[in-house]
């Protein structure tokens, strides 16, 4: 990021003429082609720098940011992920107005005390309760998480209780009939073969409950369900 920004994060004019889209992907194009064509796949923005401010206001640099995001061949979205989730009534209202739908919401306190409740949480071997989706009817709309999958840390008998606790919460909100949203950072489980393994058994839990009603969707999907039932309302 330092080659593309100077200051408060101010797009290089330089930088961004010489660049090219392609850069971007850094992924085959093979599989490139299968993710934009896939049904199930919604592409969101994350800001084209990572960029974000603990200030209320619409910063410049964010600004910027969205010009430089707009100005590269990339495909259409309708969602954004404010990086670090961190956000304002003036981003919401600067996105909403280039088009954005919808967001990812804060669903819980960022608080120090919240967020060790959280690691522990996520680590015992038991469900007493759920974070089910919340639906903040702003503009863009907002859809909240429920829960972090955690990166593995290569400790076998501790990233098994963080997978068996995800199966429980799972099959808990099949039991009580709620939404959950569980979201993760895909990069983080490259560095150990078993993550992937372990992704691969969890999607197939997912699948092999289809036939009992539950169904796996994306954010566009469940947006897009939402406006479908305010409409019938």
């Amino acid at each position: 990021y330092k080659k593309l920004y100077k200051d408060l994060g101010m797009c290089k004019q330089k930088m961004h003429s010489e660049m090219n889209s392609s850069h971007l992907w850094t992924i085959p194009e093979q599989l490139r082609i299968k993710l934009l064509g896939s049904r199930n796949v919604d592409l969101m923005s994350h800001t084209y720098g990572h960029v974000y401010s603990n200030s209320k206001d619409l910063s410049d640099a964010f600004v910027e940011d969205w010009r430089c995001w707009v100005n590269q061949d990339l495909p259409k979205v309708k969602g954004i992920i404010f990086p670090r989730n961190i956000y304002s009534n003036e981003l919401l209202q600067f996105v909403a107005d280039k088009g954005i739908l919808y967001y990812r919401a804060k669903s819980l306190s960022t608080n120090f005390f919240r967020k060790c409740l959280r690691l522990i949480d996520d680590y015992l071997p038991f469900v007493f309760n759920l974070k089910e989706v919340e639906v903040l009817n702003s503009k863009p709309l907002g859809i909240s998480d429920s829960y972090f999958l955690r990166p593995d840390i290569g400790i076998g008998f501790i990233d098994n209780l963080k997978w068996y606790k995800a199966k429980l919460r799972l099959r808990y909100a099949m039991k009580v009939n709620v939404d959950v949203h569980f979201w993760c950072h895909p990069h983080n489980f490259a560095k150990f073969r078993k993550s992937i393994d372990r992704w691969r058994k969890f999607a197939d839990i997912i699948n092999s409950h289809a036939k009992d009603g539950l169904q796996s969707v994306n954010i566009n999907d469940y947006y897009e369900s939402i406006v479908a039932r305010q409409r019938v309302s």
